[in-house]
Order: structure tokens, then sequence, then C-alpha cells
């Protein structure tokens, strides 16, 4: 189990991906796998950019969007913060977290 969920978790393919001029190149493959856009999403990449926050924010379920430094990677943190967010209820709809970790803001009320 990783971060105490069970397993096998779905892998999101980006290789085969349609990927549209001046969006994030993920934003294809992410979209894909998004069937259901109600359903909670959690984003954690290296790479978030404005494509990322306005793609969330149109998203009708919630939506986290973590972003973690290139050379450090998922720290105890980010997982602390995934935990939570989670947690009973999912409070916040849509919520980017960037660095440093205590600057998340609320993307759409």
């Amino acid at each position: 189990m990783l971060l105490g969920l069970p397993g096998p978790l779905p892998l999101v393919a980006f290789d085969a991906c349609h990927r549209p001029a001046g969006a994030h190149w993920k934003l294809a493959g992410i979209g894909a796998y998004d069937v259901d856009p109600t359903r909670p999403l959690a984003w954690l990449d290296d790479a978030h950019d404005e494509h990322c926050t306005a793609w969330a924010t149109t998203r009708s379920g919630p939506t986290l969007l973590v972003t973690t430094e290139p050379a450090v990677g998922i720290t105890d943190a980010h997982v602390a913060v995934l935990r939570d967010w989670a947690g009973p209820g999912l409070a916040e709809p849509v919520r980017r977290l960037g660095e440093p970790l205590d600057t998340a803001r609320q993307l759409r009320a």
C-alpha cells in the first residue's frame, strides 16, 4: 500500500496523448484519465503552471494541485497534506499547494 491507499493504483499515460499548443504537456493525459470530473483528484507535479490552475478550476470535483521541488520530490509534508485533504468531507473544492507548504491558497469557492 502506497500512502495507505489500497492498490494497485491507476497509471496515467502521457505518451499517446494529444498535446495542444500552449498547454502543459501533461494536461491531455490527466484530462483523459479524468473521466469523472466530479471525483476528487490530486495532482502532484514539479512543474504546475497557469494552464494547470485554469484546468483545475474548471473541474466540478475537489481538486488539489501539489507542486513539488524537482530536486527533492514528494516529501513527508506533501504526504501529510494529501492525507489531510483526502480526509472526511474534502472540505476545499480546489486548492493549489505551492512552495513553501504553508502557502496553500483556495482557487475556487
